[in-house]
């Protein structure tokens, strides 16, 4: 699972199952901070939210998408860290 984004304009949301050919991302508009937490949430406690409470569309393979999916694998330390960072603090 990855994203990328900013809390002010929202969030990408992306999984691969093995191959590029197997990329999905959520279908829509971008996802506010608190959706993406959750998504990340149940992924990491193996929940069935994050694939259940998206629409996933499968994204062609393309030059831009694996420019974008490079780009978003960056975002990801980042993303966990406010995840865990979050759930800490409501424990």
């Amino acid at each position: 699972m990855q994203t990328s984004g900013s809390t002010k304009n929202g969030f990408l949301l992306e999984y691969q199952n093995g191959s590029l050919q197997e990329h999905y991302a959520a279908s829509g508009p971008e996802l506010p901070l608190n959706l993406v937490q959750k998504a990340f949430s149940s992924y990491f406690l193996d929940s069935s939210y994050w694939k259940t409470h998206f629409k996933w569309e499968k994204e062609a393979e393309s030059q831009a998408t694996n420019y974008r999916a490079s780009k978003l694998l960056l975002m990801i330390a980042l993303i966990a860290g406010i995840i865990l960072w979050g759930m800490l603090r409501n424990s």
